[in-house]
């Protein structure tokens, strides 16, 4: 886990002995009980985790939640990644349970005592309970919440379950701070989320910026489908330009989350078909090709990179060749290199529609 723990001073303290009661009791039968229905259990047929799981869902509400809580436990207690995956065991137990403030602030306490690694597993029902608490419940707890969705953007987890965990944790506490800005995007996991935020304070916060922000977020290739590009937003043009154009100034690396946020907007101001549109997404291609000199084989933020470099092959004008010809020339990644010699080919050739590939550089550079 990440050592910036500083959100757990903010955690009110515990007020009960409650949880530790119902973990101490749920040991032994009902713990192996609990486990073999884990969807994921090799050593189980699917008959046997059925009948498991039909076992502990007929158990009193608090025999289950305390079996629950213990399979927190056991994930925070592990050293490593534990015996099964929390969230599906979690999701498959968990039909109809009340979850209480205290439970919540239990397992908080909990996930700073982790000494695994950074698998995600201790994130799992504390992510699942905040979502399920009301606004009662959750009041004060705001900026506990949003130090571990920092945590949880920061750590070195599976990027597909961080992102999943991220976004579920970052509408909980959207709806608990009223956020402007969805929590789990242009997050501090870099330099520039938090430069993107303080700048563009009014830019983001404007009516519609949101919807934006999170259909962008939505794209994960290079070059978007048909349907990805029909379903967006109807005025795009203004965020995408703020934080493009703010993004050309800086020098420095994105994380991979912010890397695919701005992959999206580069691709909504592709949906100008205009000369300053074609500048300004040159102008993100240089920023998101640059490298440290230290590090010349892994660009800022290879997403945008390779997605900015699809949308200039396929444009007119002087202005994509100019930039793919400076790019030929600077860029030291391979796959990147390869994208850029081949959008100077189709110019040279004539041809307009964009290559369909779902390759690049993403896994040799920043981090997923």
């Amino acid at each position: 886990m990440s050592d910036d723990g500083g959100w757990v001073g903010l955690v009110p303290p515990r007020e009960s002995g409650e949880q530790e009661r119902l973990v101490a009791a749920a040991g032994g039968d009902d713990l192996a009980t609990a486990l073999a229905a884990a969807p994921n259990a090799f050593y189980e047929s699917r008959t046997g985790q059925d009948e498991a799981a039909a076992v502990v869902l007929g158990w009193p509400a608090d025999r289950r939640r305390g079996v629950l809580l213990r399979l927190h436990d056991e994930a925070v207690r592990s050293g490593g990644p534990p015996r099964y995956v929390v969230g599906p065991l979690v999701e498959r137990l968990d039909r109809g349970l009340r979850w209480s403030r205290e439970d919540l602030v239990w397992m908080l306490h909990r996930v700073r005592d982790e000494l695994a690694l950074d698998d995600g597993e201790v994130y799992q029902l504390p992510v699942r309970v905040a979502a399920a608490l009301g606004a009662a419940d959750l009041r004060g707890l705001g900026p506990a919440l949003d130090g571990l969705l920092t945590e949880l953007s920061r750590g070195r987890l599976p990027a597909t379950l961080r992102r999943d965990l991220a976004a579920r944790l970052g509408l909980v506490v959207e709806r608990v701070t009223a956020a402007a800005v969805p929590p789990q995007l242009l997050h501090a996991g870099d330099a520039f989320g938090p430069l993107a935020r303080a700048r563009l304070a009014e830019v983001l916060g404007a009516d519609g910026a949101r919807e934006v922000l999170l259909h962008a977020a939505s794209l994960t290739k290079p070059t978007p489908s048909k349907a990805w590009t029909a379903a967006a937003p109807a005025d795009t043009a203004g965020v995408a330009g703020a934080v493009l154009d703010l993004f050309a100034e800086f020098d420095g690396a994105l994380h991979a989350d912010n890397d695919s946020l701005l992959r999206g907007l580069t691709c909504l101001a592709a949906l100008d078909p205009g000369d300053a549109a074609t500048e300004r997404i040159g102008r993100a291609a240089g920023a998101a090709a640059a490298a440290d000199p230290r590090w010349a084989g892994y660009p800022y933020a290879p997403r945008t990179a390779a997605a900015a470099v699809e949308i200039l092959a396929g444009r007119g004008g002087d202005a994509p060749p100019a930039v793919l010809s400076r790019l030929a020339s600077t860029v030291r990644n391979k796959a990147l290199l390869g994208r850029v010699r081949a959008g100077l080919d189709r110019i040279a050739a004539g041809r307009a529609a964009p290559t369909a590939t779902d390759g690049g550089p993403e896994a040799s550079a920043v981090a997923g």
